[in-house]
């Protein structure tokens, strides 16, 4: 009889899974648009935008992309694979693109240019192995390149590129985010180039003026590939205002035997006119790479020169999401217009950093950028070094329109937080420098300026910014009125339930433990065990119930200054609440005959595991009550009495339950082990990461309000 009951148990959890699996569905995507690209490099390229193939791992994208180009199929049919367009905010895994290259490629380094990624990429041509590794980006929502050899491209056939991003370290160093699952991203696009050995790299070039002497510096940093045996070069640019050719400089290069070198040319410019938001004037430079073999690089970009004088902040604050959304409506340019007809003069990008269209857009528009640096809420033994975020500073250097850096958000205080905040003042020296705190977090001592996060925003000496208002959003608390009275309707049936099933356990044969041994037992035994068995799965199903309540009340929509993807519990708040409360249950049924399948050979006659369930299932008739308190719950009584309710009163029969073992004959000892083993894992996790949760105590506790409903 027990062996059945199990088998259908295992039946009902294997069932509760395949039910999952049909709700699961990831979030989404929002496909993310841009205006035509204002940097113009004259180069062989591929734009790789569009439709590509996604997978879970790196093994099935190849199997999957061989097969498909075995039958000549560009893309897979829709029910062999799913698609993710690029770029987009969709969470990734693995995503594969299939292209051809013509002879001309041959003869040119090729050079993969990926924008806006956030996480590790790790990227691959035509393989899967290490023979076919291209390179690793750390991607903090940059621009980032990897250079190739030509040879590595396969001219007769289709190429295969594969792209597998994980989590950044960025993302594990914030307090808990080796625990929280999140995906990477990819926000801008991906292009391929053929370029000469050695290129003008586009995304870092500097801009200063110094009035005394007249003269514009443009720095630019050059990127050398290969051998480089093509030498020497020349660097020229030209300086043009309003169409007209102002200035021009020629500087001769020899390499320097490193993979980058910097070059600064100098133009005299009598009358040197600053950026401005009230007066938003860009000049216009071109930069030709050449050398005496005719070879040549070229690239042309807008330009300004930021003015150093303080301004009064005026502005907004936007989320990710929300320029994700204007992003994916192509309304980057009006977005911002209408922020600078309010009479606002500055966005703050919280919690990510924009694409680039954004900069250049607001250098056109005039309107002043505040940026962030992906430092948040980690514990001070967990802050990155100021050199991981060198592309994101160099790719902003060249954007008058960018004027401050909040260097980070929710830091404690330690002496790492404040060496992490000199460190950092000092590369940023030139930008307005602050960092971010909660409210009831200790104060740090440095020179970087502290801002108080508020609930309507930031503000101080410099200005105010507030937060960019959700047209109709919801914050993932306020359920509709239907659903609030089916849910009172499940808990009050839920609990006519538990009520049937007391009274059938209290009007049962009382059963003595030696009836476990028994191969055949009455009828009246085997109805009190079918009994305890109902109230073992009832009381899994309390608890069931009871969590899926608090996954459905947890909010989906957070401050913008918190740093965490909620994608995952989107999900899982979209699947059924009954698929969710039926897959818990058998899970937590499975996991009690887990335990005392292992005590079992410490009780008399080895009894079955479902059998010992029952016997001491006999002493959990209270379930009853924590019932009642999750009805109240519903109601409006705050999360945590049920929870106290349901710890008091396994603490106050837990002695009856350890003197039920006893009288058997075994002990109670045999029925820890199995929880033990799973709370020693935990300490042991916990003590690996007690950084985390010192951040936790000192930090994340003091600014917490405690109940919400």
């Amino acid at each position: 009889m027990f062996k059945r009951i199990t088998g259908i148990f295992i039946a009902l959890l294997i069932l509760s899974i395949l039910i999952l699996t049909l709700y699961w569905d990831s979030v989404p995507g929002t496909a993310l648009f841009s205006d035509t690209p204002v940097t113009t490099p004259y180069r062989m390229a591929q734009d790789f935008s569009g439709k590509w193939n996604s997978y879970s791992s790196l093994r099935e994208a190849w199997n999957s992309e061989n097969r498909a180009q075995e039958a000549h199929l560009h893309f897979l049919p829709a029910s062999k694979t799913d698609n993710v367009i690029i770029p987009s905010n969709s969470g990734i895994e693995v995503i594969a693109k299939k292209f051809s290259v013509t002879g001309k490629w041959s003869y040119k380094t090729a050079q993969l240019v990926v924008e806006g990624v956030y996480g590790n990429a790790d990227i691959y041509l035509n393989g899967m192995d290490d023979v076919h590794f291209i390179g690793k980006i750390e991607g903090n929502g940059g621009v980032y390149t990897l250079n190739f050899s030509p040879s590595r491209f396969d001219f007769s056939n289709t190429n295969i590129l594969l792209i597998k991003v994980s989590k950044s370290s960025m993302d594990y160093s914030k307090a808990f985010g080796w625990l929280w699952p999140e995906k990477g991203k990819i926000t801008g696009k991906v292009h391929l180039q053929a370029v000469c050995e050695t290129t003008i790299d586009v995304s870092q070039i500097a801009i200063n003026y110094d009035p005394m002497k007249k003269q514009m510096a443009a720095t630019v940093t050059i990127g050398h590939h290969d051998l480089l045996e093509q030498g020497p070069w020349a660097l020229r640019g030209e300086l043009f205002s309003k169409g007209q050719k102002i200035a021009a400089c020629t500087l001769p290069l020899n390499t320097n035997g490193k993979e980058e070198q910097t070059a600064k040319l100098l133009f005299t410019v009598l009358n040197g006119h600053y950026w401005t938001a009230k007066d938003p004037f860009l000049y216009e430079i071109n930069l030709e790479l050449t050398n005496n073999r005719g070879e040549f690089d070229s690239v042309q970009l807008p330009i300004g020169m930021r003015d150093s004088k303080d301004i009064q902040v005026d502005g907004e604050i936007i989320s990710q999401v929300q320029a994700y959304q204007i992003s994916h409506e192509r309304k980057i340019d009006a977005y911002l217009q209408s922020l600078k007809n309010s009479g606002k003069n500055t966005v703050y990008f919280m919690g990510f950093f924009p694409n680039e269209s954004w900069l250049y857009a607001a250098d056109k528009l005039g309107v002043n950028v505040w940026l962030e640096l992906p430092a948040n809420m980690a514990a001070g033994t967990k802050l990155p070094q100021p050199a991981q975020f060198k592309e994101l500073i160099a790719l902003a250097a060249k954007h008058p329109s960018v004027f401050a850096w909040t260097t980070a958000k929710g830091l404690e205080d330690s002496l790492e937080t404040t060496g992490y905040l000199q460190k950092i003042a000092g590369t940023l020296a030139g930008f307005s420098t602050y960092h971010l705190v909660l409210i009831n977090s200790p104060d740090i001592t440095t020179e970087v300026t502290p801002i108080v996060l508020t609930p309507d925003g930031l503000s101080g000496d410099w200005g105010s910014l507030n937060y960019l208002a959700d047209n109709g959003a919801s914050n993932g608390t306020n359920k509709g009125n239907a659903n609030v009275r089916a849910e009172r309707v499940a808990v009050i049936l839920w609990l006519v339930w538990l009520i049937f099933v007391s009274i059938q356990n209290f009007l049962s044969f009382r059963w003595k433990y030696r009836e476990l041994a028994n191969d055949i037992p009455k009828m009246s035994v085997r109805k009190a065990f079918f009994w305890c068995a109902m109230a073992l799965v009832s009381r899994m199903a309390t608890l069931a119930i009871f969590v899926t309540l608090l996954i459905q009340r947890l909010p989906v929509s957070i401050p913008p200054w918190v740093p965490y993807d909620l994608s995952m519990l989107t999900m899982i708040q979209a699947i059924p609440s009954v698929a969710v409360a039926f897959f818990l249950t058998f899970l937590l049924v499975c996991l009690r005959l887990l335990q005392t399948g292992v005590a079992a050979p410490a009780f008399p006659d080895n009894p079955d595991a479902l059998g010992l369930a029952c016997w001491i299932e006999r002493k959990y008739g209270w379930n009853l009550l924590f019932g009642i308190a999750i009805i109240l719950m519903v109601y409006g009584l705050p999360f945590y009495i049920p929870i106290a309710v349901y710890l008091v009163l396994s603490l106050i029969f837990l002695p009856a339950r350890i003197r039920s073992a006893w009288i058997t004959g075994g002990s109670y000892f045999p029925l820890l082990v199995v929880p033990g083993t799973i709370l020693l894992a935990l300490l042991i996790l916990c003590a690996w990461h007690y950084p985390d949760f010192v951040y936790l105590y000192k930090v994340i506790l003091p600014n917490i309000a405690l109940p919400f409903h």
